[in-house]
């Protein structure tokens, strides 16, 4: 029937309709819990990363000095970030990087990445150090120059980050070894938030440390005060005694200091005062510590020596302020004198109050024993005197320049050379201190080699040329009572060593080879080649930097030589280097 039929339309479209209705509202359900998941996915990715920020946040929190912020957050990128190893490089007083301060984990840690070679290394520290934005090295490239980071195209894994830490002043460069997990968008995300809250962290440590350290300062000397000198004493006595360590104090006093005030000022008073803490200074680093124990008085801490060791310090320091000459306006000569007294711990005392009374009466006896005359001012010791670097071994170069003149003029030059490619590279002052010591004394075992073969203007024999191998095993032995002695006489030992193993005298290769001994190879050779011999004309700059170029990777560290290019190339006021007491 027609109404029959037009209803059972009605229905279908009714029923039809009725579907599509629901296939919608299916597609739609189906679309908005795809929306959710994303967002729900989206707010769990921004909980993790706020959870890993909060989390550095929190690590930063519990420490006030830098080294404890660097501990910290190097761990932090290993342990919640996932990469195999990170290392915080310490700024200088001018924001270079200067050394790798601290590294998680250890560097001898079997499953952390090995790190790139160190010339390396410190080259791209201290290009990063310059930039605005991290620098990334990719295994997986075929470029392997180091490149801007760009998150876009940011590698998984297989990477190598350089990321500078604040920008003025510099608080130092973080580098970064990726591990075996990937780094997805969301951690490269992370970097610049973990960068900054790290850098607040380091800024407030350091202006908490100037803070602690204008209060341990005294004002005149910017050594150690009086205060500060105690505690570290007290310190070390109780260490001491609980680990069977050995040290040792000396108290030294300026000689007539209240006449010589009285005489020209007190502002000349300070400049003396001035000037015996800045060599003392120099002479401690890294071997002990010195402060102003009163209004003439210093003190000087030496951790790990025993009282001969100390003797010796002292015999160099003497042997300074013997060939010191001070100078008061008008160009007259003041000679300055001094006294010290020395205490060693534990033989002379276990009691930090006791110690300084054994050296302080050794010193006011050793003033009132002592006769004045022009060798005032030198100890007559009842030990075996040690031999200052400022007497016996400058009397040994002085020995071997006349039996060949050249060495003087090359040792010379060489450390000029050295300190420029150690400037060059960002080597710490403590670094360039050894090296130039290194570089002035590293021919003095030529004292022992025949005036025959050390003169011969020819190609040596067989016989000769072992002869002359012999030199570096004489300076070795022969360099001693100076400054780092140890660091030295390993630089001069090793400095004949080739990149390739054949050097002698031990066959080191690579970076087997102690890194400041392949720094002086490369400008011994350098000053070698340049310098006049009575035989022949020194090479030009470019040739003999040639000639490094094509023994590099044989003879010489191809990445120090690299660098040296940018020495030779670079303005003569740029290159200029300040002979430096050592």
């Amino acid at each position: 029937m027609p109404e029959f039929a037009a209803i059972t339309g009605v229905g279908a479209a009714v029923l039809i309709l009725l579907l599509l209705a629901a296939v919608l509202a299916i597609v739609k359900t189906g679309r908005t819990r795809a929306e959710m998941e994303g967002k729900i996915q989206e707010l769990a990715r921004h909980s993790h990363q706020l959870r890993l920020l909060n989390r550095l946040a929190f690590l930063l929190a519990q420490e006030s000095r830098r080294r404890g912020c660097a501990r910290s957050a190097t761990e932090f990128f290993v342990q919640e970030m996932g990469t195999g190893r990170a290392v915080y490089w310490r700024p200088d007083s001018e924001g270079e990087p200067e050394a790798p301060w601290l590294s998680f984990p250890d560097d001898g840690h079997s499953d952390a990445p090995a790190l790139l070679p160190e010339a390396q290394r410190i080259i791209l520290a201290r290009a990063a150090a310059r930039g605005s934005v991290p620098l990334i090295l990719s295994s997986d490239s075929q470029d392997q120059r180091p490149q801007p980071l760009r998150m876009a195209d940011a590698p998984a894994q297989g990477f190598t980050l350089y990321i500078p830490i604040g920008d003025s002043p510099r608080e130092g460069v973080l580098e970064i070894y990726s591990g075996r997990e990937r780094w997805e968008p969301p951690m490269w995300e992370l970097l610049a938030p973990l960068t900054a809250e790290f850098t607040g962290a380091l800024r407030r440590a350091r202006h908490y440390e100037e803070i602690q350290e204008q209060a341990d300062l005294d004002f005149v000397t910017g050594l150690f005060n009086h205060r500060f000198m105690q505690g570290y004493l007290q310190r070390l006595v109780s260490a001491g005694a609980a680990r069977e360590r050995k040290f040792a104090v000396l108290l030294m006093d300026v000689d007539n200091f209240k006449t010589f005030n009285d005489t020209y000022g007190h502002s000349m008073g300070d400049r003396v005062l001035q000037l015996l803490a800045n060599q003392l200074k120099l002479m401690t680093d890294k071997v002990g510590i010195v402060g102003r124990f009163g209004g003439d008085e210093f003190i000087v801490v030496l951790p790990g020596h025993a009282g001969e060791e100390a003797w010796t310090f002292a015999q160099a320091f003497q042997d300074w302020i013997t060939n010191y000459t001070f100078k008061i306006p008008g160009g007259q000569t003041v000679p300055i004198f001094v006294s010290w007294g020395l205490a060693a711990f534990p033989e002379d005392s276990e009691q930090r109050q006791e110690l300084l009374a054994v050296a302080d009466a050794r010193l006011y006896q050793s003033k009132r024993s002592r006769p004045r005359g022009p060798n005032h001012g030198r100890r007559q010791l009842d030990r075996k005197a040690g031999l200052g670097i400022f007497g016996f071994l400058d009397r040994l170069v002085t020995s071997v320049d006349s039996k060949d003149h050249y060495t003087r003029a090359h040792c010379e030059s060489t450390a000029e050379y050295a300190l420029m490619l150690a400037q060059e590279i960002g080597l710490s002052p403590s670094a360039q201190r050894i090296l130039r010591l290194a570089a002035l004394l590293h021919d003095v075992g030529k004292i022992c080699i025949p005036d025959e073969i050390l003169r011969k203007p020819g190609e040596l024999t067989a016989e000769e040329f072992a002869v002359i191998k012999h030199h570096v095993s004489i300076a070795e032995n022969l360099i001693v009572d100076v400054p780092n002695a140890e660091e030295v006489r390993e630089i001069a030992r090793h400095h004949h060593e080739r990149f390739d193993g054949s050097g002698y005298p031990d066959g080191l290769k690579g970076e087997d080879i102690p890194f400041l001994a392949r720094v002086l190879a490369l400008v011994d050779a350098f000053s070698a080649m340049t310098l006049d011999r009575p035989y022949r004309n020194g090479l030009p700059r470019e040739e003999a930097y040639a000639e490094l170029q094509r023994v590099a990777g044989a003879q010489l560290d191809p990445e120090l030589v690299k660098a040296f290019r940018r020495v030779i190339t670079a303005p003569v006021d740029a290159t200029a280097v300040s002979s430096a007491p050592i």
